[in-house]
């Protein structure tokens, strides 16, 4: 049975993101396993900027971010969700993005699709969704799906359609991203084959490695 993870940013496990993942969730029926995170309950330092992923592919602290890694590389669909704090994603959401650097340049979740959520109870939504969304397709996601959801002025139906919507890419295997994912997947392979420095050695040698299987 395929998985889905969330990975959720809010701070309010009874909020809007909440609502729209058990909305998403009773939708699978039960078809996939179903595992919801709250970055708030883990136990995730800040980064420390020492580029010790870049070089050796490992880092230097060990916390839950290993566990999270391992999770989400097990996962088949990947949900990330944030609120809208001062228009743009939530601190820990950040935290994780900055902790998972290296697959930005590795884009370590090639092959495995993405769902992004993002709400506001006023403004910075489409900001966010738009920087979310860049995160995502960096690290390798397919993105099958965008949910938003403005308090202020969207309907209940509207929000409906759009979890409808991306379940039924998911199904039909609609990829309405992948064109930006193909440039930007091509623009860091050309990238590292052309490589000659010491501090992202790890990063050439996944594209080597990467390379050699195409």
């Amino acid at each position: 049975m395929k998985k889905i993870l969330c990975l959720i940013g809010s701070t309010n496990q009874k909020g809007y993101n909440s609502s729209i993942i058990n909305n998403f969730k009773a939708m699978t029926n039960g078809h996939y396993v179903f595992e919801e995170i709250y970055i708030t309950n883990l136990n995730i330092n800040f980064c420390k900027g020492c580029s010790s992923c870049f070089k050796n592919g490992t880092c230097k602290m060990n916390d839950d971010i290993n566990m999270l890694k391992e999770k989400l590389l097990a996962s088949d669909i990947i949900i990330i969700s944030s609120p809208v704090f001062m228009n743009q994603i939530t601190g820990c959401l950040k935290n994780i993005f900055d902790r998972l650097s290296l697959w930005a340049h590795t884009m370590q979740l090639i092959g495995k699709k993405g769902i992004i959520i993002c709400t506001t109870s006023n403004s910075g939504l489409k900001e966010t969704t738009k920087y979310l969304c860049k995160i995502a397709l960096n690290i390798g996601l397919d993105i099958i799906g965008t949910i938003t959801y403005n308090a202020s002025t969207d309907s209940q139906e509207k929000l409906i359609k759009q979890i409808s919507s991306a379940w039924n890419n998911l199904f039909l295997n609609y990829s309405p991203h992948m064109d930006s994912l193909k440039i930007i997947y091509n623009s860091k392979k050309e990238y590292y084959e052309n490589y000659t420095g010491i501090i992202d050695s790890y990063s050439k040698e996944i594209w080597e490695t990467r390379k050699n299987m195409e």
